[in-house]
């Protein structure tokens, strides 16, 4: 959804722009911002006229305060009357880790044989990693018609233009007075990786310059040195059936990583901050009683997935106010009715029952909070394969002093090979200290929230014609394989 049709729902056509209506959605220090979904373009939720084609947007429990030991922790749980099956649950615990992990990848978007998921259905792993994102504070990096995201200019409607190559989402695109609202480290190549530092000084945006998207077409046409036509930022939107992308491009990370700069922007500083997602697992509560950072839940009226976020502007010394957005909180929704497709849950001590189950009834502990028992880890296997390698090292280094130093290297260094369990990698505090944390930014917030506009990702869409190769399992399958357990009996409605 554009900017400018989410003005239009919220306000009457004549004050979307330089109205009483643009004005009360300017909020002011400590005020809150309207409650809005993640289904519009960009690269920041909440960026375009209303609040500012310049802010950054930080997850929730930031509040622009040194962090002890430099990791911001989000927790996540799931409602438990939502009744997700195991394999939605192992897939949210494998989404959790790949944003944590942040690894680079490239020929990300998987198709035909290589693929499990059938081409009547869409992956949930994926439209899971891409609701994360946005509830972490990222916006969809592409509009409905696969340009960069804009805020529209005196003319009030956005310019959409592809320019000479006719391919909408790169540099030459025609946008007219519109004001782009993406940040960018290369604006010719969306691939380049992230830069040393990552932050206000290595990327930037411009009103004028609509930088080129990680799009799989655009990957396609452009031909970039050493990335594959398959590869695709998980923030560009748009559920496709037939295909799964469960890894991130250094699009998704840069953006990420700038908002990790903290209030002041400059990376190194001491409101610099690291994201780790941290499992809660199944909780007893509705979005209107949850105290996790991001809540997950099924919701049959929204049309395919959505995320609705609350967010403050940050009022610190290093910035003043209205450059800086903090989310206060975050629900992630899915429609259980579309046609998903879960992966099976893991059993990583081979005991018989799914390891997600392990730690909800303590059986296994989960020092760090990454959904994997602890008998199953060590300190220094960053990609979670039970091997310490050459991954494992370039890992670090990418992450080095955020959080990684050299104790780390020589720890990894020492235990190169095989890894053994039991030394559990970045072990959190008690969570009573991360709900102290999160009830601060609910502190932060002052005012109660002034709106809600309710909006989703679309439907499914692009089914792979061709894939005639693809591995379709049977109905009775397919079945077993789905969003929810005890479908039949249940009648839970947010």
């Amino acid at each position: 959804m554009t900017k400018q049709l989410f003005a239009r729902r919220a306000c009457a056509p004549a004050l979307v722009r330089g109205g009483a209506c643009a004005a009360a959605l300017v909020m002011a220090a400590s005020a809150a911002i309207d409650r809005i979904p993640q289904a519009e373009a960009g690269s920041f939720t909440f960026a375009g006229a209303a609040n500012g084609v310049d802010v950054i947007v930080h997850p929730v429990g930031y509040t622009g305060a040194t962090l002890l030991d430099g990791f911001l922790r989000v927790t996540v749980g799931v409602a438990k009357s939502a009744l997700f099956s195991d394999g939605a649950l192992q897939d949210i615990v494998d989404a959790i880790n790949i944003w944590n992990t942040r690894k680079i990848t490239v020929g990300n978007v998987r198709t035909g044989a290589a693929t499990p998921v059938p081409v009547t259905a869409v992956d949930f792993e994926t439209a899971a990693l891409h609701q994360f994102g946005h509830a972490l504070g990222l916006a969809d990096f592409n509009d409905p018609q696969d340009f960069a995201r804009a805020d529209p200019g005196a003319n009030g409607v956005l310019d959409q233009g592809a320019g000479a190559d006719g391919l909408p989402g790169t540099l030459d695109d025609v946008r007219g007075d519109d004001a782009s609202v993406t940040w960018s480290v290369d604006p010719t190549n969306p691939f380049t990786d992230p830069p040393t530092p990552t932050d206000a000084t290595t990327m930037w945006r411009a009103d004028t310059v609509f930088p080129t998207l990680g799009r799989q077409e655009v990957a396609t046409a452009l031909a970039f040195p050493n990335v594959p036509a398959n590869t695709e930022s998980v923030m560009i939107s748009g559920p496709f059936l037939g295909e799964d992308q469960r890894s991130l491009t250094s699009e998704d990370i840069a953006m990420l990583r700038l908002a990790e700069a903290g209030a002041d922007g400059f990376a190194g500083g001491a409101d610099d901050y690291v994201v780790q997602l941290i499992w809660v697992g199944e909780i007893d509560a509705t979005p209107a009683t949850e105290n996790v950072g991001i809540f997950i839940d099924i919701n049959p009226t929204v049309a395919f997935a959505t995320t609705l976020v609350d967010g403050v502007f940050l009022q610190t010394p290093a910035i003043g106010v209205g450059t800086h957005i903090a989310l206060t909180d975050a629900d992630v929704f899915f429609n259980p009715a579309q046609p998903w497709f879960t992966g099976q849950p893991r059993d990583c001590n081979s005991n018989l029952t799914p390891d997600i189950k392990d730690i909800a009834s303590g059986v296994s502990l989960d020092t760090n909070g990454d959904g994997i028992p602890d008998e199953c880890q060590c300190a220094s296997d960053l990609d979670n394969d039970l091997l310490i390698g050459p991954n494992d090292l370039l890992l670090l280094l990418s992450r080095w002093d955020r959080p990684f130093g050299p104790s780390d290297l020589l720890a990894m260094l020492a235990s190169w090979g095989v890894c053994n369990p039991f030394a559990i990698k970045n072990a959190i505090p008690n969570l009573d200290l991360i709900a102290a944390q999160w009830t601060a930014t609910q502190a932060l917030a002052g005012l109660a929230v002034t709106g809600r506009v309710a909006t989703s990702e679309s439907t499914p869409k692009r089914p792979n014609a061709g894939d005639s190769s693809k591995r379709q399992p049977s109905r009775a399958k397919a079945q077993a394989l789905g969003l929810q357990r005890n479908t039949a009996t249940s009648s839970h409605s947010p």
